[in-house]
């Protein structure tokens, strides 16, 4: 995969967009800086359909900050395109900073993984060190598969992780009795939507790993009950 140039914002500051675009490219990652209307580094990854990548770089003390000012929640849910990945750097993480509202490490943590929960991925770096950071993760978007990943056996998944739809599908599934998270997710991903997996809901058990006729019984009588549809399955 073909990797663009990295584009700095030109309001980045501590260090400056210009001071970091001179460690990324003695790192080896071609920069430009201009302005941009979201996040403070952004590039294209050209695989199939160009996917954009934009990191917004806070430190612990921004981060806290930019949670009571509203930045934080403007950049996770700032509408974009389905083809651009969000990406939060933080520094500093063992750091609490100043800030006037006291939080706890546990309760930072809790942030950073309900920025995650809403398809926004995180990742970190040391104190000043994160033009390495971007330069590795840089690189890291361009490779097909991570080797540590390569050798793993995975069931074959077609719906993303992070996709609201997906999300609201399968706690819609979770509300069959003995459907928890992980089965919701297996059924959507042999059924495609909630439509075909409703449709055929009787055939749960033979065509979904680790439901039993048990389960999908019971997943048709609830569903007859709920909506008195005698013809599913």
């Amino acid at each position: 995969m073909r990797l663009s140039p990295i584009t700095i914002d030109k309001q980045e500051k501590s260090p400056s967009a210009e001071e970091q675009a001179v460690a990324l490219a003695k790192l080896g990652a071609p920069c430009t800086v201009t302005s941009l209307d979201l996040g403070d580094y952004q590039w294209v990854v050209y695989a199939g359909v160009p996917q954009v990548i934009l990191v917004e770089r806070k430190t612990v003390s921004d981060l806290l900050n930019s949670v009571d000012d509203g930045r934080l929640t403007h950049f996770v849910y700032e509408p974009v395109a389905k083809t651009t990945t969000k990406v939060i750097l933080i520094e500093e993480l063992l750091s609490l900073g100043s800030h006037s509202r006291p939080w706890t490490p546990s309760q930072i943590d809790d942030l950073l993984v309900s920025v995650q929960v809403a398809g926004v991925i995180v990742i970190r770096a040391s104190v000043g060190m994160s033009a390495n950071r971007l330069f590795d993760f840089w690189q890291y978007t361009g490779k097909d598969e991570h080797t540590s990943l390569s050798q793993v056996v995975r069931p074959e998944i077609t719906t993303a992780y992070f996709n609201p739809e997906t999300r609201a599908a399968v706690r819609f599934l979770m509300g069959f009795p003995g459907v928890a998270e992980k089965r919701a997710r297996l059924i959507l991903d042999k059924y495609g939507s909630i439509k075909e997996a409703l449709d055929h809901v009787t055939s749960w058990h033979t065509l979904v790993e680790g439901i039993g006729v048990g389960t999908s019984n019971v997943a048709r009588e609830f569903l007859v009950k709920w909506h008195g549809n005698r013809n599913c399955g």
